[in-house]
């Protein structure tokens, strides 16, 4: 029997999809907070804009910044929502990668355990066959 893994190629090709899956998955995970500390820092603004209104033209001003702010809200809630569907696909994918991965390393696991209780049993028999002689060599005679 064979020592090395038979798979091994596939498994450590295996595994690095599993580390770029993971990797997407940390990008799309870090789009969604920066996309919700955006919408925090904007709501924050939103709320830090003067409440008096001396004259219609700061009204006007007042009004304008209000609703720039309030559509980029509401393009910050879409990109929000394409993110987190993002982050989801990448999770996905990173679980199906990581099950890929994990069936072929249990395989290799079996294979590793398989080879060593093959070494065992060589090992074994060599044990065996010398106490085989050495008994027969004792006692004189071919004895079974």
């Amino acid at each position: 029997m064979s020592t090395a893994f038979p798979l091994a190629g596939l498994l450590r090709y295996r595994r690095l999809r599993e580390e770029q899956a993971a990797g997407s998955l940390a990008g799309a995970r870090q789009k969604v907070e920066e996309v919700v500390a955006r919408q925090v820092r904007e709501r924050a603004r939103l709320k830090e804009t003067p409440v008096e209104v001396e004259s219609p033209e700061v009204l006007q001003a007042v009004a304008a910044a209000r609703a720039a702010t309030r559509a980029m809200l509401s393009e910050l809630n879409a990109t929000d929502a394409r993110c987190r569907e993002d982050a989801q696909q990448a999770q996905l994918d990173y679980n199906a990668a990581r099950a890929q991965t994990l069936g072929l390393e249990k395989l290799a696991t079996r294979h590793t355990d398989s080879v060593a209780a093959e070494e065992l049993r060589g090992e074994q028999n060599i044990l065996d066959e010398l106490a085989s002689t050495s008994w027969n060599g004792r006692h004189g005679g071919t004895q079974r």
